[in-house]
């Protein structure tokens, strides 16, 4: 079969995500600056601006975190990893691509005061229906698509990540979609929808944000550490009960109206398999040749750092005041970093700067410490400098597209999949 290598190949459709990720990441942290120096001022201009403001998560979230996790990465890396030469269906991967710049641009529309709510309204239909068909597109290239000698059982821990996320979209979205369209057909749309219906989607939608990060981890983890992952069953299990078990119980409370509520058995089927995994990867990294490498490069800091939030978000959830959404949403931003300097030379057959990349790790860290401090002059000091993690990156992504560094013919994460394919640039295919 042909390699791919028309307009809408994967690599260029998953670098599209990625890059629209970036931007939307840059307004996101410029509405949560937004959002912290409101938090400074008083009167009704500050009342203005708060009130624009606190959509930051939703965009992060909607047109950033879940777009470049599972459009980006997933489109891009999953073909790869399962001996596909391209998605099952690249124009539909384009159409998502489509869809979620546009519900980004209309998302935007809606900050603008006295903008009407049909705004809001639009960008979730179009969010929600982009991720619907990425989520087709990779399920039906995960089971019609592999290598012919490759089972379910023997496909990478990414790529199973990528297959239960896209199966938790298919199931949790289309329910969003439909309260959309009951709370439209009554005219009872609140305020701010995007808002108010992402908080309603729940576990649910954490569970989509973090679990590709979950899969991307255990790659970092397993290409550096220089070992396969200890327990890989353990991680693919306990990924499957986080997704089934949080869907069962949000379905549950969504009958009995109480959809928006925390529930303890939401919380336990956060806990304890995102426990299990951190015991996997501990085990993974203890005595491994490669554990050094953790520290050393850009990825394994972002993976450190998302083990990190991941094992302070679950000693948060053991509290029954504790919010279950800020700490997988700010895992996710971790995840999709380290995702993007893992990949970043499959994706364009070029070294990224590591200096920068280090300098982003850090400035988004202290940014992530002081947005969780109380004080709000703490707080828009993390927003600022988070905002500028982002513009290094983009600045990382430009050098890395300009200046001619080729990487290795077998990228590192060659030896957590078992299998090897040289960096392809932009434009020329999918290689392998």
């Amino acid at each position: 079969m042909p390699r791919s290598s028309g307009r809408f190949s994967h690599f260029r459709t998953g670098t599209g995500f990625v890059l629209l990720g970036v931007l939307a990441g840059l307004v996101g942290g410029v509405v949560s600056l937004c959002l912290r120096v409101a938090s400074l001022m008083q009167g009704p201009p500050a009342a203005a601006w708060r009130g624009g403001a606190l959509q930051h998560g939703p965009i992060m979230v909607a047109f950033a975190a879940i777009p470049v996790l599972l459009g980006g990465f997933g489109t891009a890396v999953v073909p790869l990893q399962v001996g596909a030469d391209d998605t099952a269906f690249p124009r539909l991967a384009a159409v998502s691509l489509l869809l979620t710049a546009a519900g980004l641009v209309l998302a935007l529309g809606g900050l603008v005061p006295g903008s009407p709510p049909v705004m809001s309204l639009a960008a979730l239909y179009a969010s929600g229906v982009a991720i619907l068909l990425c989520s087709a597109n990779l399920v039906a290239t995960m089971l019609n698509m592999r290598d012919p000698g490759l089972g379910l059982g023997g496909m990478p821990v990414f790529a199973w990540s990528q297959m239960i996320a896209a199966l938790l979209a298919l199931f949790a979205v289309p329910l969003l979609l439909a309260a959309l369209t009951l709370l439209a057909s009554r005219g009872a749309l609140p305020v701010s929808p995007v808002r108010h219906l992402f908080r309603f989607l729940g576990t649910p939608g954490d569970a989509i944000m973090i679990l590709p990060g979950l899969g991307l981890v255990s790659e970092i983890v397993s290409g550096l550490g220089g070992r396969p992952v200890v327990g890989r069953r353990v991680v693919l299990v306990s990924m499957a009960l986080m997704a089934g078990v949080g869907a069962l119980d949000w379905a549950n409370r969504l009958l009995s109206g109480t959809a928006g509520a925390v529930d303890p058995l939401s919380r336990a089927a956060m806990i304890l398999p995102a426990l299990a995994i951190l015991c996997c990867w501990a085990a993974t990294l203890w005595r491994a040749p490669g554990v050094l490498s953790m520290a050393r490069r850009v990825p394994g800091l972002f993976a450190l750092g998302f083990m990190l939030l991941l094992l302070g978000t679950v000693a948060a959830w053991t509290r029954s005041s504790a919010p279950l959404h800020d700490g997988p949403a700010l895992a996710a931003v971790f995840a999709m970093f380290a995702g993007a300097y893992w990949w970043i030379g499959t994706l364009t057959g070029r070294a990224y700067p590591e200096a920068l990349g280090r300098l982003q790790f850090w400035l988004l860290s202290a940014g992530a410490v002081f947005s969780m401090l109380p004080q709000a002059t703490a707080a828009a000091m993390g927003a600022a400098l988070t905002s500028l993690s982002v513009l290094v990156f983009a600045l990382v992504v430009l050098l890395t597209l300009t200046r001619r560094q080729a990487v290795p013919a077998d990228p590192p994460s060659a030896a957590a999949t078992g299998r090897a394919w040289p960096p392809s640039p932009l434009g020329h295919g999918a290689g392998r």
